[in-house]
Parts: C-alpha cells; sequence; structure tokens
C-alpha cells in the first residue's frame, strides 16, 4: 500500500503512517502535493510582478481566488439565504479586509522586499507559531515531532540566509 508513494514525501506522512491506525490514503497524498506544486507556481507567477505595487497585486489575487471560489461554492453548495443580519456582515467584511488584505498586502510587500524564496521559507513559521499560541491557550503539550519541525524550519531560514549573505 505504502510503496506506492515517491520516497521523497514521506516525511510528510510519517506521523499518519507511524500511528498505526491504517487509515493512510493516498488520494489524500496526492492532493497535499498537489496543494505545494500549486503553491510553487504561485510564488513563481508572484515573483513575476514584484515591480508592480504590493497593493494591486494583493487585490487581484484576492479578486480571481474569490471568483473562483463562489463559482465552485454554488455548484457544490445548495444555497438558501433565509435573512441576512448586520452581524453576518460585518463578519464577512472583517474577514475580507483584516484577515484576507491585509495579510495578502503584507506577503505582497515580503516578495518584493525579500524575494519569493525567502518569503515562502517563512511561511512555514505561520503554523508553528500557531501550535505555540494554541499551546499556550489550551495547555496542551507540544508533541517531540513539532519541536523537530520547528529546528529543520528554523535551520533552513538560517541557512537560507547564509547563503545570500555569502552571495553578495
Amino acid at each position: 500500500m505504502f510503496a506506492s508513494a515517491s520516497p521523497d514525501c514521506w516525511y510528510f506522512f510519517y506521523p499518519d503512517i507511524m500511528s498505526g491506525n491504517q487509515q493512510f490514503h493516498m488520494l489524500s497524498a496526492l492532493a497535499v502535493i498537489l496543494a505545494a506544486i500549486c503553491f510553487a507556481i504561485a510564488l513563481l507567477l508572484l515573483n513575476r510582478v514584484q515591480t508592480e505595487h504590493p497593493m494591486i497585486v494583493a487585490r487581484n489575487v484576492l479578486i480571481m481566488a474569490s471568483i473562483q471560489l463562489v463559482v465552485f461554492a454554488s455548484i457544490t453548495t445548495p444555497f438558501t439565504l433565509d435573512e441576512v443580519s448586520s452581524n453576518a456582515i460585518g463578519s464577512i467584511i472583517y474577514l475580507g479586509v483584516m484577515c484576507a488584505g491585509v495579510v495578502y498586502y503584507l506577503y505582497m510587500m515580503s516578495i518584493k522586499n525579500a524575494g519569493a524564496v525567502f518569503t515562502s521559507m517563512t511561511n512555514y513559521l505561520v503554523p508553528a507559531v500557531g501550535v505555540f499560541i494554541a499551546a499556550l491557550i489550551t495547555d496542551d503539550s507540544i508533541q517531540t515531532t513539532t519541536w523537530v519541525a520547528l529546528v529543520v524550519i528554523l535551520s533552513a531560514l538560517l541557512i537560507k540566509q547564509m547563503v545570500e549573505k555569502n552571495e553578495q
């Protein structure tokens, strides 16, 4: 069952495989790999528009993503609208402006100032920070694999910075 998975991808799915629950799904693994490929392609495309103002790029990306999501959601999900509350509209505006707009603008600024490679590497810190915040709030313990992942992430960022300094 696991023989068909690429050896390079084992570290993505190691915790699932070692859990012993025999619930490893190849389709899920392929979805993760496809998402990583799409992310890499997006970074390459965003690297081509580095000269554009980050606000314009962020606006265009978010509009195109919204159009795609609305089309996909209207096809796959039944839509019923009983009533619209001002609370719901305010929440949607807040999520769109603050949680997507501002963050995407900062992301574009980072690509423009530090480059696509560095920006993509710093994105790996987001889940680590989320894990630490969740552990602080819920008093959960952090697994050894999480600590190892954080060391790998920080090491990669450090090596990237050292290589860039040596090239200059």
